[in-house]
């Protein structure tokens, strides 16, 4: 019989991460579900999140949103109980729910905890630290994808904030003036034309002022490219595509 005190978080991630790589999709679901049931009642509170929040990323992954909701559900009902100390998982778990609820159209939630991961990283992270602009960066995507305008504006700009003081920063920076230029795209491109072609000549100026003939540079050009091609400058894009080609054959020939 297994010992449920304590979960064995890696050992079951790693099957489970084997069963999806040989497409094994079935039985990753009967694992992850079996595991759950298997630990449902262990002490070790830490190792069950991980695997509610495999489980729910899993079946977000494979597009089966009532058992993403499941999980969703069970993995904040246990970062919510005051018995627990949960602190170490609760950002992560809170954004990754966030996203769930925010796919199956439970916007109250999914924004509550955007707020709630929010406050969490801010905690965790120093004030300057480009990995709390990544996390601005990405929750800003999805609050902005909740019409949340003005919230998600608030989040890149602290994004910008962080990244502006780096010097090798200029991809994110790039990509998170892009995603500004979206935002305002999508919301009124009309009236905002004057703001969003701002935000696009810094992009490029940051892009083109950076060049360097290597495959990180070639990847930022590919990103950067559908960034562009999202705001309608499908000439950039091209640009960009055929800078990044360049790079990569480039590399190829030299590995000859």
């Amino acid at each position: 019989m297994a010992d449920i005190r304590n979960v064995p978080v890696v050992e079951i991630v790693n099957q489970l991460e084997s069963h999806v790589s040989h497409k094994e999709i079935d039985q990753a679901a009967e694992y992850i579900t079996g595991k759950i049931k298997e630990y449902k009642d262990t002490p070790d509170h830490m190792g069950l999140l991980a695997l509610l929040n495999e489980a729910m990323l899993f079946y977000t992954e494979i597009k089966k949103a009532d058992e993403a909701l499941e999980y969703a559900d069970k993995a904040i009902s246990i970062i919510n109980n005051p018995m627990l100390d949960t602190r170490a998982a609760e950002a992560t778990i809170s954004m990754n729910a966030a996203k769930i609820y925010r796919l199956c159209g439970e916007k109250e939630k999914a924004l509550f905890l955007y707020i709630r991961s929010v406050e969490h990283y801010e905690k965790e992270f120093e004030p300057n630290d480009p990995r709390l602009a990544n996390m601005y960066n990405n929750i800003a995507l999805n609050i902005s994808a909740l019409n949340e305008i003005s919230a998600a504006m608030d989040l890149y700009d602290k994004a910008i904030a962080i990244l502006s003081r780096r010097d090798d920063s200029a991809p994110e920076l790039a990509l998170t003036h892009l995603n500004v230029a979206f935002v305002l795209y999508n919301t009124d491109k009309e009236a905002n034309k004057e703001e969003i072609d701002k935000r696009i000549e810094i992009a490029k100026e940051l892009i083109d002022s950076n060049i360097t003939e290597d495959s990180y540079y070639a990847r930022v050009c590919e990103q950067c490219a559908n960034s562009f091609a999202l705001v309608g400058r499908t000439d950039y894009q091209r640009e960009l595509l055929g800078r990044a080609k360049l790079i990569n054959i480039k590399a190829k020939k030299s590995k000859k």
